[in-house]
C-alpha cells in the first residue's frame, strides 16, 4: 500500500472513530510530533503538560483498562459515544 492509500485509509478511520478513540489517536500523534521536535517549544510543551494535569485533576481521564476496552469496542465496530 502506497503513501497516498495509507493517508486515505487513515483519514477514513479517523472520520469513523468515536470521540474517545479520536482523542487517543490525537494524543499519540501529538506525542510523536513533540518527540520529533516538530514545532513544539519547551514553553508550549510545559503548557500542554499543565493543561493535561488540570484535566486529570478534574477527573477527565481513562484508566488503562478503560482505554483497552474502548479500543476493543472500536475494533469490533461498536461505537461508544
Amino acid at each position: 500500500m502506497g503513501e497516498s492509500e495509507i493517508r486515505k485509509k487513515v483519514h477514513e478511520y479517523i472520520n469513523e472513530s468515536d470521540d474517545s478513540t479520536l482523542r487517543i489517536v490525537y494524543a499519540m500523534l501529538e506525542a510523536l510530533h513533540a518527540e520529533a521536535g516538530l514545532g513544539t517549544s519547551i514553553d508550549q510543551y510545559n503548557k500542554e503538560i499543565d493543561e493535561a494535569m488540570g484535566r486529570i485533576d478534574g477527573g477527565e481521564f481513562y484508566t488503562h483498562e478503560q482505554a483497552v476496552e474502548l479500543l476493543k469496542q472500536n475494533k469490533h465496530g461498536k461505537k461508544n459515544n
